[in-house]
């Protein structure tokens, strides 16, 4: 009986795992999940320096299906601790951090015994609350949603670039957003506007928009993606970069200020050259570093070219955010800004 005891507090073994793990074996898992896996055994062996020990008598299953699965049965023990801990495929895309948070808030969630409170007295945003807090003391801060959308649009750009330069094109960053946007945003599709009319500006339409449940917009985006021309003719950089100043102003151009306006940019050596030259006077932009500000306004745009100038259109002064910047190592890189209009 004892035997018994010490081995039902042990940490989890590989047998455990293969017993727990319905995917629906462990060498599936180790497979078809293969972060999810390490990542349950990275938080328990957290938890587990930290003295706190979890085993099959906690948790009858952690179901962590392959993505293509789309239903199975699945027998769990009997009694009071028969839970079935379910980790979603998404789990496999998300950094590592946030999957790390994941894992700890189920945790928390089967430490604090939720599951044996009944539904009738359950308040499930003060048992949400419980499992934040509890898995924070443990080390487990939660992640901001947006940033999270963010890392995995970078992420899945950069396995993009990995398969080959064809395979990025404005297109198909904007349609790799709106997958993150769905994804882990659970942002409803139908709620996600392509190339939508631009009324406050005649012939434009913008890039995304993003609508509440009653069709009001919520966010507006726009997608740029510079890249060298593949017959290797020489770009005109200039024209180019003030084209890039363009689509910032015209995400100002709605008027109402309550919603949110993004700049999504993507280029390769090329143009990060252009932007970071110190004669072109935009790396303060190029290299703004996330979480800072920035103000595009007359005084910084006067005394360029008439083809930046002419490129650039009607200014409109701006207040830049970074909200987020990445340079992959194929030389490409990342920039995300948020526009805000400055008063007059």
């Amino acid at each position: 009986m004892e035997e018994s005891r010490k081995n039902k507090e042990a940490d989890w073994t590989d047998t455990m795992w293969s017993r727990a793990l319905l995917s629906f074996d462990l060498e599936r898992t180790k497979i078809f999940r293969p972060k999810t896996y390490e990542t349950i055994k990275r938080v328990l062996q957290a938890l587990n320096v930290q003295g706190i020990k979890f085993s099959l008598d906690d948790i009858g299953a952690i179901l962590t299906p392959e993505k293509q699965m789309k239903g199975c049965c699945l027998p769990i023990k009997q009694g009071p601790n028969a839970i079935v801990m379910f980790l979603a495929p998404d789990m496999e895309i998300i950094p590592q951090t946030s999957a790390d948070y994941v894992v700890a808030h189920e945790f928390a969630h089967v430490n604090l015994k939720h599951h044996q409170i009944p539904n009738d007295n359950a308040n499930p945003a003060q048992l949400e609350f419980e499992a934040d807090k509890l898995a924070e003391s443990w080390g487990f801060k939660k992640p901001e949603k947006g940033k999270v959308i963010l890392e995995v649009f970078a992420n899945l750009l950069e396995e993009r670039l990995g398969r080959g330069k064809r395979q990025l094109t404005e297109d198909s960053v904007r349609y790799t957003f709106f997958y993150a946007l769905t994804t882990i945003g659970n942002v409803n599709p139908c709620d996600i506007i392509l190339e939508s009319s631009n009324t406050e500006i005649r012939r434009e339409e913008t890039d995304m928009m993003v609508v509440d449940k009653d069709g009001n917009p919520k966010a507006i985006l726009e997608f740029k993606c510079d890249r060298a021309i593949p017959s290797g003719k020489n770009l005109n950089e200039t024209q180019r970069a003030g084209k890039v100043i363009r689509d910032i102003f015209r995400l100002t151009s709605y008027g109402d200020r309550n919603i949110k306006r993004y700049f999504v940019y993507v280029t390769d050596n090329n143009m990060s050259g252009y932007f970071q030259n110190p004669i072109n006077k935009l790396g303060n932009l190029f290299d703004l570093k996330e979480g800072t500000t920035f103000k595009l306004n007359n005084e910084y745009l006067q005394f360029r070219s008439p083809t930046f100038t002419k490129a650039m259109g009607r200014p409109t002064e701006s207040l830049i955010i970074s909200a987020f910047s990445r340079d992959f190592n194929s030389g490409w890189y990342l920039r995300i800004y948020e526009i805000s209009p400055i008063l007059q």
